[in-house]
C-alpha cells in the first residue's frame, strides 16, 4: 500500500498574495454571467468559487498555524 503525502499548507503570506487575482477573476465571471447568462457559465463560476473557498480553507488554517493577522 502507497502512503499518502501530508499536504503542504502554503504560507499565509503566499496565499495572501494569491487574492486579489483571486477577485478580479471571479468578478470577471461574475460580470459575464450576468451580461450573458448561460449554464456553462454558471458550472464554471460555481467550480472557480469552490476552489476559492478552498484557498481560504487553506489561508485560514496557515494563519492559525502561524498566528498571524490582525486579530492576533
Amino acid at each position: 500500500m502507497i502512503g499518502l503525502a501530508p499536504t503542504r499548507i502554503p504560507a499565509a503570506s503566499d496565499l495572501l498574495d494569491t487574492l486579489p487575482d483571486m477577485a478580479d477573476g471571479l468578478q470577471s465571471q461574475l460580470i459575464e454571467l450576468h451580461k450573458r447568462p448561460s449554464l456553462d457559465r454558471c458550472d464554471h463560476l460555481l467550480a472557480n468559487l469552490a476552489g476559492a473557498i478552498h484557498t481560504l480553507q487553506k489561508l485560514q488554517a496557515a494563519m492559525r498555524r502561524e498566528g498571524s493577522g490582525d486579530d492576533q
